[in-house]
């Protein structure tokens, strides 16, 4: 049995705090801790969503779970930040997918706001990254680096949309916060 807080709100199930998890230091436990628990659910779609983010899509995300991709390796990032790739350039060839307004663009990584499967999903582990990883100034916790290197290995297919499907403002980082200080991440 995990030792965590959980609550639903409605189909949703949000994973509270937990007083081993501290900040980005641990965040790879709290990440893991939620795929896992997604994993074990009955559902065939997950919303990773920081607590963070503003102004969520929902409708948008639905209509995505509803196009058939159930067995495809897809991941959706919430928040277009601007980033056309990250930790090197990745291209599947996934030309752009219009839905509702909403364009898709392949990305090649996601960060820890994203959509996807239980078939992408299936297999993900997230490790404790080394000390020198977190304990840099200007690196955040892993979590998404891990997330997108197990992504690239399997062929998934990382899109981000436009507009966004959620905002992060310029507001202080719990996480992160020197850094976002220089260089914030701000959905467009």
């Amino acid at each position: 049995m995990l030792d965590v807080t959980l609550k639903t709100i409605g189909d949703a199930i949000v994973l509270g705090e937990h007083p081993d998890w501290d900040g980005k230091k641990m965040f790879w436990k709290k990440f893991q801790t939620a795929v896992d628990i997604c994993l074990e659910s009955k559902y065939d779609w997950f919303w990773f969503l920081p607590d963070d983010y503003t102004d969520h899509n929902v409708q948008a995300m639905e209509l995505f779970t509803r196009q058939g991709w159930d067995n495809h390796l897809v991941a959706i990032n919430t928040p277009n930040d601007g980033r056309t790739h990250c930790w090197g350039k990745h291209d599947t060839g996934q030309k752009p997918i219009e839905i509702a307004g909403i364009t898709l663009n392949e990305t090649g990584f996601v960060d820890c706001s994203y959509l996807t499967n239980r078939h992408t999903l299936k297999g993900l582990k997230i490790e404790q990254p080394l000390y020198s990883w977190w304990n840099t100034p200007d690196k955040s916790s892993g979590v998404g680096y891990q997330n997108t290197m197990y992504f690239r290995s399997k062929g998934v297919k990382m899109m981000t949309p436009t507009p966004s499907l959620a905002k992060h403002g310029a507001h202080k980082s719990v996480m992160h916060g020197e850094h976002r200080n220089q260089t914030p991440l701000i959905a467009k």
